[in-house]
């Protein structure tokens, strides 16, 4: 190593942040009454097992596998809301159906051999003691795509609106003209000259998903060994025991909630929160005061 060679991109700045104080405010609440809130409902909670296989090709031929970091990732969480399956916990049938989609992200890092130390100095690749490579990776997208049914906790369901079917109101008129002028022949009965109609849409909420735990299970079932000659004719170099194909098993296990905005009512019977002091109450006030 040179230790004439200096870096001279490298450049650091830095700087120390002053402290900037605080005063706690007694928060403004209603102590007592009933108040309706909407806030989110949690309509199910749910363990979901998805198994899938994989089989992932390396840009390199690999060694040995040094590190896997996985990442799930739902592009699709859409709920039929009414699906009329048995809910056995409240013995009723009461749910609905869950669609999902998504994919789990390795990033696998893998150990290859550029070459090996033999007794006699050279460095070739074949028959060394001493194995030396570089560290690469490889980042694999593996699909899933599921549905399943879920069950709503008991006491709770979705508040779902519908569109309500046009109503048409027809005007009696005894007729002795109609919208040109005279009728003709006179008639008793509904006015075509005028259309009423009423029409309900109802607009529902949306599902939102949440994700609470996920659990990834894996084996590696299989692993493809590089041959000489196709390694040789890829223009890699070969070395006894690499591998460039994996086939992995995977049991991804997601713990999920449905929720849905819904209006609740609160009953409050009494102040949780210690009412503010004289000295609290001046310190806010001159706050307002520092503000304005």
């Amino acid at each position: 190593m040179n230790d004439n060679t200096t870096c001279t991109n490298a450049k650091v700045e830095s700087k120390t942040l002053c402290v900037c104080p605080n005063t706690s405010v007694h928060p403004s609440v209603i102590h007592r009454g009933k108040i309706v809130v909407k806030i989110p409902v949690v309509l199910s909670e749910c363990f979901i097992q998805i198994d899938t296989e994989a089989c992932i090709e390396l840009e390199h031929p690999a060694l040995e596998i040094k590190r896997i970091k996985k990442d799930v990732i739902l592009t699709q969480a859409k709920l039929i809301p009414f699906a009329s399956n048995y809910n056995k916990y409240c013995q009723r049938f009461e749910g609905g159906k869950l669609f999902l989609k998504g994919y789990i992200r390795k990033n696998i890092e893998y150990a290859t051999v550029e070459c090996t130390n033999r007794t006699d100095g050279s460095c070739c690749c074949e028959g060394g003691k001493v194995v030396a490579g570089d560290i690469k990776h490889t980042t694999a997208y593996v699909k899933f795509h599921c549905v399943t049914d879920i069950d709503y906790i008991c006491g709770v369901k979705p508040v779902v609106k519908y569109r309500e079917p046009t109503k048409q109101i027809e005007i009696f008129r005894n007729c002795q003209y109609n919208c040109f002028g005279k009728c003709t022949p006179e008639y008793i009965g509904s006015d075509f000259c005028q259309y009423n109609s009423q029409e309900t849409i109802g607009y529902t909420e949306g599902f939102d998903i949440e994700l609470e735990d996920i659990d990834i299970t894996e084996i590696d079932l299989e692993k493809h060994y590089c041959v000489r000659e196709a390694t040789e004719e890829a223009g890699l170099s070969y070395y006894p025991g690499t591998f460039n194909k994996l086939v992995e098993k995977l049991a991804l296990n997601i713990k999920l909630k449905v929720l849905q905005e819904q209006q609740v009512k609160i009953y409050s019977h009494g102040s949780w929160l210690p009412k503010a002091t004289e000295e609290e109450n001046e310190t806010e006030e001159e706050n307002k005061t520092e503000d304005i």
